[in-house]
């Protein structure tokens, strides 16, 4: 494939996505996993990649998306193989975070993630003694699954779970699959962080199971948390919820909108001793954030941390009316000198973006925010490479409120 000049700057800072209005011609006939040359119009080299889908929809314009996942810049294929090349890559990022202690305080951990780790279109997650993948790279699916054994040995897990069941994979036209392909037929576990247990199911949970992203601003929570009230709105299975009561809290609620995850909530409230202190209710967020502020309801903590409400950039406008509105209602609830932490998981938002609506829906309530630091983000074993803004994406700001 040849890529025009935008294309080639980006795969040189670190991008390595393809996508098909940056392709200028194609040589040669392939098929989505099949090896493909990235080039620049003078014959320049930019790597090996794998292609998303044929040749014949590159050159018709039917192919939408990314066309091709850069795998080698090294030029080290074909002297190497696709597997040799990915699996050492693998092996070597998970070195690479118990060098730099990425579990001191847990169990658990991103392994792989996809572009930022040099493995396109991969996440593989470690809960404790079982790893999860997700792909939308047929050239990856099929390495994994042919190495699914070594994998088991690489990250010293008992089982390895498939968790392809993605929107994404549905419409690239790939199966959809929730299995286990080596090792233990089991889906469940239990993880630690900071001395809070959580129970995680690969199968029935969200994503790849649990939400490890924000496992240290969860701790930090913990850290600030000095008795009072707490409120987790998007509490998913209780996560700033949980840690919140371990930390003190003399009273804790939690809100999300599905009834499974709130049963899940109570269950890791009891594998923590802290279930006479923590209530989750089920229904809408937006709706009982007005319910609670009607009935002149207080905290001394709220905690935001809701769905992407960005998911492309046709739908900003949409989302930063969305990120406003539940900023503007949660601000309402929280005391005069309480904490107030809010997040947004949207990469389409800029950090800049995201901290400018906050302070706009504080200054509606004419409330008064001082960040207690710089925003916050994702762990380390969730690595930002500067020159690829895509993977910086989680956004976490601490404030304290004045009245």
């Amino acid at each position: 494939m040849v890529v025009d000049k935008h294309a080639r700057d980006a795969i040189r800072s670190g991008a390595l996505s393809v996508f098909a209005p940056a392709v200028r011609r194609v040589r040669g006939r392939f098929r989505p996993g099949d090896v493909v040359k990235i080039e620049t119009a003078t014959g320049d080299f930019l790597g090996y990649a794998f292609a998303q889908t044929s040749d014949r929809d590159v050159r018709s314009g039917r192919a939408p998306g990314i066309v091709a996942r850069i795998f080698d810049r090294k030029g080290e294929y074909p002297e190497r193989s696709p597997d040799e090349i990915v699996l050492e890559r693998i092996e070597r990022r998970y070195r690479f975070r118990k060098r730099w202690k990425v579990d001191a305080h847990r169990d658990h951990m991103r392994v792989v993630f996809s572009e930022a780790d040099d493995v396109p279109g991969l996440i593989l997650d470690k809960f404790n003694d079982i790893a999860v993948f997700q792909t939308t790279c047929p050239a990856i699916e099929r390495i994994i699954l042919r190495n699914a054994a070594e994998l088991l040995e690489i990250l010293d897990v008992d089982t390895l779970y498939e968790k392809n069941d993605s929107r994404k994979r549905r419409q690239l036209g790939m199966e959809v699959r929730k299995r286990v392909v080596a090792g233990e037929e089991r889906v469940e576990t239990v993880v630690e962080e900071y001395g809070v247990r959580f129970a995680v199911n690969v199968e029935e949970g969200q994503k790849t199971g649990f939400y490890i992203d924000q496992v240290e601003n969860r701790a930090k929570v913990q850290e600030l948390v000095d008795g009072g009230r707490v409120l987790d709105v998007f509490t998913y299975v209780g996560g700033f919820a949980i840690h919140a009561a371990v930390g003190g809290a003399e009273e804790v609620v939690g809100i999300d909108k599905f009834d499974r995850v709130v049963q899940a909530a109570y269950r890791n409230a009891d594998l923590n001793d802290v279930r006479d202190r923590v209530k989750f209710l089920v229904g809408d967020a937006f709706a009982l954030l007005e319910k609670f502020e009607r009935r002149g309801e207080e905290f001394d903590v709220v905690v935001l941390d809701p769905p992407a409400f960005v998911t492309s950039k046709e739908h900003l406008n949409r989302g930063r009316r969305a990120y406003f509105d539940v900023n503007y209602k949660a601000l309402g609830l929280v005391r005069d000198g309480g904490l107030f932490v809010t997040c947004s998981c949207s990469h389409f938002l800029e950090p800049s973006d995201f901290v400018r609506l906050v302070n706009e829906a504080a200054a509606r309530r004419s409330v008064r925010l001082r960040m207690l630091g710089p925003l916050r983000g994702q762990p380390p074993c969730h690595p930002i490479v500067p020159g690829n803004p895509d993977t910086r994406y989680l956004k976490a700001m601490f404030c304290a409120v004045e009245h």
